[in-house]
């Protein structure tokens, strides 16, 4: 049997609101990837831009480089069909996420 005393708590369901800033997030990722499926199928895309996805992505499997020049010349980019690149971003990642752990635990200790 269960105690007076106990007070149970209601769990809280998924928001309306919530629910809906998902479904229209997936929309729009949607309709993105649809618009630049298109663009590749329809060849309005130059040659140039054909291994860009979303215009700043780099995907191309017959390049064997993992740094490559980017489209605007403005520094460098990686080639996200060679897995060493993946590597590299986790490895960024991993250094960024290290230093606001840290921080995070200097400013406990103080």
């Amino acid at each position: 049997m269960k105690n007076n005393n106990e007070i149970s708590t209601p769990t809280k369901p998924l928001g309306l609101k919530k629910l809906r800033w998902y479904i229209i997030a997936i929309a729009i990722i949607a309709t993105v990837a649809c618009s630049i499926k298109a663009l590749y199928n329809t060849g309005y895309l130059s040659p140039a831009e054909n291994h860009y996805i979303a215009g700043f992505i780099y995907y191309n499997p017959l390049d064997e480089h993992v740094f490559i020049t980017r489209q605007d010349g403005l520094g460098w980019t990686l080639n996200f069909a060679n897995g060493l690149s993946y590597l590299a971003l986790g490895f960024v990642v991993l250094i960024a996420v290290y230093s606001v752990l840290r921080s995070i635990a200097e400013r406990k200790n103080n």
